[in-house]
This record gives C-alpha cells, structure tokens and sequence, in this order.
C-alpha cells in the first residue's frame, strides 16, 4: 500500500504526529529484533519499471538514545526521520515515509529527472542541519547520476538545489560523514578517481586517484579518511584533509598516498570484488566481496573479528549490503530473492551477557542468519536492501522496480505464527455446528 501525500509540505511529520503515537500502541508485544517471523507488509512498484539502484534510510540524525533536536532539525519528521527511506532507479528518485502513516507508506517526493539518455545511479542522505533556511529543517538527499553530474534533492522543496559538475563518467557511490557535514565523497569507477566536493559551494575540493579497480567505497565516522574496496578483492585507506584546511583549487592525491588495509588486518579474506562496505562503529567496518562473503574488522586493532557467507551464493551475489546505526545488525540480499539479517559479533556476545531469550540467539552464535525473508515467487536476484535503525522494517528491491518492505505482524494476525485450534475447542466448535445444522434441518 503506498498512500501519496503533498510533496512540498515541510511540515509533514508533525502533522502526523498523532498517527505515529497511535501507530506504535498498536504494534506493543512485537519482537524488537528481527526474526523470520517478519512478512512482507508492503510492495511498492516504482513507475520507471526499471531495476531500483539503490535503497537507503535516511541516518543523518544523532545516534538513537542520544537527544534528537526539535522537529524544525528534520523537515517536521523529528526522530521518526530515521524512518525515512529513498529509492533510486531508471530516471527517477522516490523518498518515503514509512512510519507516520500505520499500514501505508506515505510517498512524500517523487523527483523524474528529464535530461535526455541519463539515468540515476546511486544516492546517500546528506546532513542538512545549517545548510538549510527553511523553518522546519530539511532533508536532503544527493543523487549519482550515469553523465558523471552529482544532484543534491531537497525534500521539502522537493527540487534539485545544487548540482555538482567534474566527473566525466557514470557515478558509482556516493559516500558521506557525521564528522563532516556539508562535504560529499563520489567514486566514478569508469574515471578511477573519488572526488571531495563542498556540497552547498557546489566545488570539488579534491580529487583521489583511485584508479579504475575501486568498486565501492566508505567514509569514516570521524572523516579523517575513507575505505575503498577494489576488483581484485583488495581494501584501501586514503587519507582525507580537514576540508576546511584545504586552500583554493582542486587538490590532486596520488596513489602513493593510499595504505593496503588487507595486508594490515589479520585473517581479512576477501578473493573477488569488493562492492559493498560500511561502517559499523568508529573502529569496525562490513565488506562485502561478490562471491556472497561477508568480513567484519577492526581498523585499529588490525584483525578480524568474524566473517559470514550469504546462503545461496553459488551464483554471484551483487546485493547491496546495510548496518543499523547501533551496529548490531545488517542485512544483505542474495541472487535468489532471498535477504538475510544477521547479528554482528559483538552484538552477539552482549546478547549472551544479558541471557537474551531471542529465539535466534543460538542460529546468530553459530554465525547464522537471525532472519531469513522472501517475497512469494519472487526469484530475482536482490539488488538492494536495508534495515531500519529501530529493526523494524527490513526493505529488498529485486525484480523490475519492486521493493518489498518487511515487517513483524500481531501473533494472532502473522500467517507464518499463528497456531492451530486446541482440539477440545476444535471439537467443540464442530458439534456446536452439527447441533445448529440439525436444528435447522
């Protein structure tokens, strides 16, 4: 069910304010972690019928637990707008609102973008807080596009408000981070090279020499550097100036000043491309390699710290791959229309320490998915995928232009848990039947 709101009211989020508060009593006595038991609640069907690039929650807000500002900080969401999830795919970009409206989720900008022959490629949300002169605060989402131009959307103008122009080939990710608001990483793998970019000066402030192999990249939460994942199953780390220091012109950062984190890190296997990778906490970050393998791994400390493969991975997995804010979960998709939830290590050590009844405990420790989720008959592979910051919602796009959104139903009302009459109530209802039948005979 998608319900189709006014796509330029700011104010948005407050005015449903009433329907999130009745939203969340209705759903008290769910699970509060992700688990099988989740079915699909919605499937949205993008207009473009083209394959969804990109999926992704919006996560510019403070951690959860920390004190969110005023609803003006979040185009009128307040915290709910980590529940805000944007799709890109073909022409088009779509940003929704999945919590405010109980079963539906509320289209609140559909953005075509009407340059001839160019596609959008990738997206990631960018901190609009004290770049933005609108009341309620605003939310701002940056789109790759295949000309090499990078678009930066605001909801609650629902318009492209800055372009940024240097990349001569497709974009293939885009990267931002908390420690460094208003600044923008973009990989062109075609151009080998990843560009610094001042969003709102609309300037390049540095361009890296990555080179044609980097397939994906990552910005750290303190912004002093970023990871790139390469074609040959290699990890970088490139230094990144405060860009506030860098003086005018652009910058050029060579090769040479890269450092091969594979060999730095202990027991890190990855032997195909790297296409996926994010960060799960200041220290720790998930690579995903094409092959369905998955590693966990602390930077600091140079090791290891656990590594999964995706069920199903015989054939290439090219999913995308998501981590809770919290780092306690991420999700990834497989090439069979499956997508998997697994629980990070240490999230599973703090799991035992509290004597965590999860009925996934015991699969997690084993290095097993704690949920495994598909749609009927959907076969395709899985492109993208994400999980909320409150593990609620789980989202897979897969198919031509289907996201599917994953949720927890009451027990009495979930097919995949509700259980068979008692018999002496089976029994009852049977003969009470058979008297009504009789009687009326």
């Amino acid at each position: 069910k998608v319900l189709k709101v006014a796509s330029n009211d700011p104010t948005l989020g407050a005015k449903a304010k009433d329907a999130d508060a009745a939203s969340s009593a209705k759903e008290e006595g769910l699970p509060t972690e992700p688990t099988s038991a989740m079915v699909v609640r919605t499937v949205i069907r993008e207009n473009h019928g083209d394959v969804i690039r990109k999926v992704a929650f919006n996560r510019t807000l403070p951690p959860r637990g920390e004190k969110a500002e005023g609803k003006e900080s979040f185009c009128g969401f307040g915290e709910s707008a980590g529940n805000v999830f944007a799709t890109v795919g073909g022409n088009q970009a779509a940003v929704y609102d999945g919590r405010n409206f109980g079963n539906y989720v509320g289209l609140v900008v559909h953005y075509t973008h009407d340059e001839e022959g160019v596609e959008l490629t990738t997206c990631c949300w960018a901190d609009a807080r004290g770049f933005t002169k609108h009341p309620k605060g605003d939310l701002h989402l940056c789109l790759g596009a295949s000309s090499g131009d990078v678009l930066v959307l605001s909801v609650a103008e629902a318009a492209i408000t800055h372009l940024l122009k240097g990349h001569a080939a497709p974009i293939t990710q885009l990267a931002t981070s908390p420690a460094r608001p208003g600044y923008l990483l973009s990989l062109s793998t075609k151009g080998g090279e990843v560009k610094l970019w001042d969003m709102y000066q609309e300037r390049c402030l540095a361009t890296f020499e990555v080179g044609s192999a980097v397939q994906s990249i990552a910005w750290s939460p303190d912004g002093a550097w970023f990871v790139a994942g390469t074609a040959t199953g290699g990890l970088q780390k490139w230094p990144v100036e405060d860009p506030k220091a860098l003086s005018e012109g652009e910058k050029r950062v060579k090769r040479a000043a890269s450092e091969n984190l594979k060999a730095a890190i202990a027991g890190l296997r990855h032997r195909e491309a790297v296409d996926a990778i994010r960060f799960a906490s200041t220290s720790t970050c998930l690579s995903k390699s094409v092959d369905g393998h998955v590693a966990l791994w602390d930077w600091a400390a140079g090791k290891s710290l656990g590594a999964w493969d995706v069920p199903g991975s015989s054939m290439r997995c090219y999913s995308d791959l998501d981590v809770t804010q919290d780092g306690k979960y991420f999700v990834v998709g497989n090439a069979k229309g499956a997508v998997f939830v697994f629980r990070t290590r240490e999230e599973e050590e703090e799991a035992k320490e509290r004597g965590s009844t999860h009925t996934t405990a015991e699969a997690a420790s084993k290095g097993e998915p704690v949920a495994r989720l598909e749609a009927y008959k959907q076969k395709d592979p899985v492109r993208c995928c994400a999980i909320s910051d409150d593990h609620r919602d789980v989202l897979s796009s897969l198919g031509d232009a289907f996201t599917f959104r994953y949720q927890h139903f009451k027990p009495k009302n979930n097919p995949k848990t509700k259980q068979p009459e008692k018999k002496e109530e089976a029994e009852a209802a049977a003969a009470g039947e058979e008297k009504e039948n009789t009687a009326s005979a």
